[in-house]
C-alpha cells in the first residue's frame, strides 16, 4: 500500500484551514478523541506497481473529544494533503517512515500541528494503521508535557486488505479510502 498514500490515512496532513481564527489561542494540556471519519483520495488512483507522483488529500472529522487543561473540544476538523513519489499501493501494505502532518482546527479555539514519523499498518478485519512512536511532535495546541513526544493515531478504513489489493490490482485503481474509525491522543 503507498506509504505516503495513506500516510494519512493518517498520514497524513494538512489542515484546510491552518490559520486560527482571530483572537484564537493555543490550548495547553492534553486532548484524547475516540473518533475519527471521513475520506481520503489518491490522485491519480493507487495501482499495484504505480510509478506516477501521488497527491493524496482528505478530509477527516475527530470527534468525541476529551480534553486536559485548555478548552474543552468536543470535536475538529482536518484536511489531509500529502505528496508520494509512486502511486503505488505497496506503501499500505508495508508501512512508511515519511513523516506525516495532521493540523487540526478545533471545535473551540486552536489549532494542533501534529508531525508523525509514518504510519505502520495494523492486522484487523479492516484494513487499519497506527502512528505515534520516537520522533512525534506536537505544537500549537494540546502539546502535552513532552511536545506531543508521546501522541497517537489509529485509523481504520472500510475495506479489507485483501479489497484493497484488489482494487489496486484493478484497471481503474484505488481512488480513494473511506476512514470509519480511529482514534487521536495528543501529549
Amino acid at each position: 500500500m503507498g506509504g505516503a498514500t495513506l500516510v494519512l490515512l493518517l498520514g497524513l496532513v494538512e489542515l484546510l484551514d491552518a490559520t486560527p481564527a482571530a483572537g484564537a489561542a493555543s490550548q495547553p494540556g492534553t486532548v484524547s478523541c475516540k473518533g475519527l471519519s471521513g475520506t481520503i483520495r489518491f490522485d491519480p488512483p493507487l495501482k499495484s506497481g504505480g510509478t506516477a507522483p501521488e497527491v493524496l488529500t482528505g478530509r477527516v472529522t475527530v470527534d468525541d473529544c476529551t480534553a486536559k487543561g485548555g478548552a474543552k473540544p468536543r470535536s475538529g476538523k482536518a484536511t489531509i494533503v500529502i505528496s508520494a513519489a509512486a502511486n503505488t499501493c505497496t506503501t499500505l501494505e508495508s508501512g512508511t517512515t515519511v513523516p506525516i502532518t495532521f493540523v487540526v482546527k478545533w471545535s473551540k479555539d486552536g489549532t494542533s500541528s501534529i508531525t508523525f514519523p509514518g504510519f505502520t499498518p495494523v492486522a484487523a478485519a479492516t484494513a487499519g494503521f497506527s502512528l505515534g512512536g520516537a520522533g512525534t511532535t506536537v505544537s500549537g495546541s494540546y502539546p502535552g508535557s513532552d511536545a506531543g513526544a508521546s501522541s497517537t493515531a489509529t485509523v481504520v478504513s472500510d475495506l479489507t486488505t485483501k479489497q484493497i489489493v484488489g482494487v489496486c490490482g484493478s484497471e481503474v485503481g484505488l481512488k480513494s479510502l473511506k476512514i470509519v474509525s480511529g482514534t487521536l491522543s495528543l501529549g
